[in-house]
């Protein structure tokens, strides 16, 4: 038993938090009306905010949670180009609206979904439940925001798949020496080891937000609390991947590239990937050392509306 004294700086840990960590990873970065395209380039400050930030004001007010679009040039020849396209998994209306306008433009968007590729239109239009889509589309009703699923169609003749098999997928896993218990644990130990590192308002303002009886307050202070977490995701992402890679992201990155290299060939000029924010940090360092790619501009998008509704956009910080 602690003395008393080990009692007083004892934390246990915060389990909402921790759940809330676990949610956001799964949700805004692994995967299956305020928007806005902020208008020229935006270059990124820190590795921190390459793929997904927080758009805050200046006295620090959260209004935005925003992805990025982010787009790489040939170093030898500036015909082909490829966007990195974050994909959150439950978003604004109006963001996946924008998005559907702009995946018009590319000759190939190579897309994440695990599933065989003949099986990809039936995976789709069955969307039977499974544990990890009812948690999403719960947190999607909780959060008053759309399902990525419901707003996207995959069906569009550019649309590519681009993702291990559930086959792939478990075989990669066993090589690695991987399982489905190996992977929670890790997902927990991170989130778990980003909570003795974070402020103890955090709680208040989760619990503040779990009893808030006003539908929409709730939906605000919930959103703005997951958003928050962001400004720690790489952090947490890197402890998931581990040194050595994962199937999770490593292994199904691996793939999307191959799927690319293959579509360049066939001689796709203008072209996307939309994954998870989780990839994007290993494609870009793949895309520079095999694709001999560099940045050429970088754009933000409205994913989810954290403003009040008195909150006006002067003195945003950008």
């Amino acid at each position: 038993m602690p003395t008393k004294s080990q009692s007083r700086s004892y934390r246990l840990p915060n389990l909402r938090i921790i759940y809330l960590r676990l949610l956001l990873a799964v949700t805004l970065s692994v995967g299956c009306g305020a928007f806005a395209i902020n208008a020229g380039a935006i270059e990124a400050k820190s590795s921190g905010e390459r793929f997904i930030r927080v758009l805050r004001s200046e006295s620090g007010k959260p209004l935005a949670l925003q992805t990025a679009i982010v787009t790489y040039r040939g170093v030898e020849t500036s015909k082909v180009s490829v966007d990195l396209v974050v994909a959150v998994h439950i978003g604004e209306e109006s963001y996946f609206q924008e998005l559907n306008r702009a995946f018009e433009e590319y000759d190939s968007l190579l897309y994440e979904l695990v599933a065989r590729t003949e099986d990809v239109a039936l995976a789709l239009q069955n969307q039977e439940p499974n544990p990890l889509s009812s948690v999403q589309r719960g947190l999607t009703d909780a959060l008053g925001l759309r399902f990525q699923l419901d707003m996207i169609d995959y069906r569009k003749r550019n649309f590519v798949h681009a993702d291990l098999s559930p086959e792939e997928f478990g075989e990669s896993m066993k090589k690695r020496g991987e399982s489905a218990t190996s992977m929670l644990v890790r997902f927990f130990a991170a989130a778990l080891e980003q909570q003795k590192k974070s402020d103890p308002r955090e709680s208040l303002a989760a619990l503040s937000a779990l009893l808030e009886k006003d539908p929409k307050q709730k939906s605000l202070k919930l959103k703005r609390i997951m958003a928050a977490q962001t400004e720690d995701m790489e952090g947490l992402i890197k402890s998931i991947n581990g040194d050595d890679g994962s199937t999770l992201i490593t292994g199904r990155n691996v793939r999307a590239l191959e799927v690319l290299r293959k579509r360049i060939k066939q001689g796709d000029k203008r072209l996307a990937i939309y994954y998870g924010a989780a990839h994007m940090d290993d494609i870009e360092q793949r895309l520079e050392s095999e694709f001999k790619m560099k940045l050429n501009r970088t754009r933000w998008i409205d994913a989810w509306n954290l403003r009040e509704s008195s909150v006006s956009d002067e003195g945003v910080v950008k």
